[in-house]
C-alpha cells in the first residue's frame, strides 16, 4: 500500500478473507486451475474484457485524455486491495492515480470519489468520467468512450478494459 492510506476497521477482516480465498485457490489441482482459467477467459471474452497492453486511441482530450492514457499504461498490472500504485492498484487507487497524472486530486476511496464528483447521467457520459458499479462504495473505473471502461477488477485479475455493462451500473461522476 502507498499514499498514506489507512485501511478501514474492516481491513483486517478483508485481509483474512483474501488469505482464505488464496488458500482455497492454492488447494486446487492443476486440472481445476485450468478449468477455472478457461471459465474466466470465456467470461472475459463474452464481456469484451482484455488486460493486454494497448494504446488509447479514443475521443478524449485534455485532462481526461491524460488520465485515460495513464490508466492504459497500467493495463495488465495486478489488482491489490488498498494499493495506489505504481506496481498494483485497487479500483479507486487506479482512478485516483489516473486523474492525479492529469493534475486533478481525488479523494482515496470509491465512496469519497463518488461524493466529490459532479454526477452525470449515463446518457451524458464522456471519456474520463468515473463509473460506479453496484453502489456508491463498491467499485469504480474510468469510462473511456465507445462503450468501454478501464478498471482494476478484483484480486486475482489485472487492470483491464471492459464493457461497462458487464456489471450492474450505479452512477457516474465527472472529476
Amino acid at each position: 500500500m502507498s499514499g498514506g492510506w489507512v485501511p478501514p476497521p474492516q481491513g483486517a477482516e478483508i485481509q483474512s478473507k483474501l488469505r482464505k480465498a488464496q488458500r482455497l485457490l492454492n488447494s486446487l489441482t492443476a486440472e481445476q486451475r485450468a478449468e477455472l482459467k478457461a471459465a474466466e477467459d470465456k467470461a472475459d471474452q463474452a464481456s469484451g474484457s482484455s488486460d493486454s497492453a494497448a494504446t488509447y486511441n479514443g475521443p478524449a482530450s485534455g485532462r481526461a485524455r491524460t488520465a485515460i492514457e495513464f490508466a492504459y499504461a497500467q493495463l495488465g498490472k495486478p489488482y491489490e486491495w488498498g494499493s495506489t500504485g505504481p506496481n498494483s492498484f485497487d479500483c479507486s487507487g487506479l482512478t485516483g492515480a489516473s486523474w492525479r497524472a492529469a493534475g486533478v486530486s481525488l479523494p482515496r476511496t470509491v465512496n469519497q470519489q463518488y461524493n466529490a464528483g459532479r454526477k452525470v447521467a449515463r446518457s451524458d457520459l464522456q471519456p474520463g468520467d468515473i463509473i460506479y458499479w453496484y453502489n456508491d462504495s463498491q467499485h469504480n473505473g474510468l469510462y473511456i468512450g465507445d462503450g468501454k471502461a478501464i478498471h482494476a477488477p478484483r484480486t486475482g485479475k489485472n487492470i483491464e478494459v471492459t464493457n461497462p455493462d458487464s456489471m450492474p451500473s450505479f452512477a457516474a461522476s465527472r472529476p
